[in-house]
């Protein structure tokens, strides 16, 4: 079975309420990037709302404090770990990590709850912390990964492409509660 998912900038804006008024998108995908340049800073910090990274091989991402402007953030396929240090990014609402290395959902979970209060879309899709069909792993633990995201992640609408229904959310409140912090 092959799934493939297309999503239109307009399908994701008007799913997760993005109404920016000054939009501005930067695709810098598959550059072999490790980090952004000076130029490219200098140039698209104060007015990116989106920024799509996807497949390079960045290891510093504290370049993306200066994005103050910043909604979506795609960084697909860049074999970032789960300790995962991103900037403080409050106007940040859809995150993809699809296809990177993280492997701890608690952590990477922990870093989005500090970073990224306002995340309302999040894709860990073909990540070892994220048991789906893609990656082998069973129904139940697939469940189980989306309510233990869904109890610590409160704003959050759409998980892996997969809308959040007010019963999932109900069971993650009864299983998970409110749960402290887990760094580790």
């Amino acid at each position: 079975l092959c799934l493939s998912v297309v999503v239109t900038v307009d399908y994701l804006k008007r799913l997760v309420g993005i109404e920016s008024q000054t939009e501005a998108r930067l695709s810098l995908g598959f550059r072999d990037l490790e980090r952004l340049s000076e130029g490219t800073i200098k140039e698209w910090a104060n007015k990116a709302t989106w920024l799509d990274l996807s497949d390079n091989v960045l290891t510093d991402l504290s370049d993306l404090r200066h994005f103050t402007l910043l909604e979506c953030l795609i960084l697909d396929g860049n074999g970032l770990p789960s300790h995962l240090k991103l900037p403080f990014l409050p106007n940040l609402r859809v995150l993809w990590l699809n296809r990177n290395k993280i492997d701890n959902i608690s952590t990477i979970i922990d870093t989005l709850v500090e970073f990224v209060p306002n995340i309302s879309e999040l894709s860990l899709l073909k990540n070892p912390c994220c048991p789906n069909y893609l990656t082998g792993g069973k129904p139940s633990e697939y469940t189980d990964y989306r309510l233990y995201t869904i109890s610590r992640l409160q704003k959050l609408l759409v998980l892996d492409t997969e809308t959040v229904t007010e019963e999932e959310r109900a069971k993650a409140q009864q299983l998970y509660g409110d749960l402290p912090f887990s760094k580790a």
